[in-house]
């Protein structure tokens, strides 16, 4: 498995390509399923790696790519965007 940094201190995962992990071919990640699963099991490593996260966005050492910002109006096309996959990095949609 591979760790990526995302957006405002929050991780995400993705199979290796080498291997035949599951989702591999498909190029799924896992997100929300594993890392869920994994702040029921061990709450405590979980909390520890969300303040290094933090940390490492405090001190400026996580670059979130976010390729477009949409305002709120138009929260629906970013949803469409990244509903067909269209997104590349991150979407954001300003609330203010």
């Amino acid at each position: 498995m591979e760790w990526q940094a995302a957006g405002g201190g929050f991780c995400q995962w993705q199979h290796s390509t080498a291997g035949g992990q599951p989702g591999a071919a498909q190029g799924r990640g896992g997100t929300g399923r594993v890392l869920g699963a994994f702040a029921q099991r061990q709450p405590e490593d979980n909390a520890a790696n969300f303040h290094q996260l933090f940390a490492w966005h405090a001190e400026g050492k996580l670059k979130p790519l976010v390729s477009q910002t949409y305002p709120l109006e138009e929260a629906g096309a970013a949803i469409e965007k990244l509903g067909q996959r269209q997104a590349v990095g991150k979407l954001v949609v300003l609330a203010r």
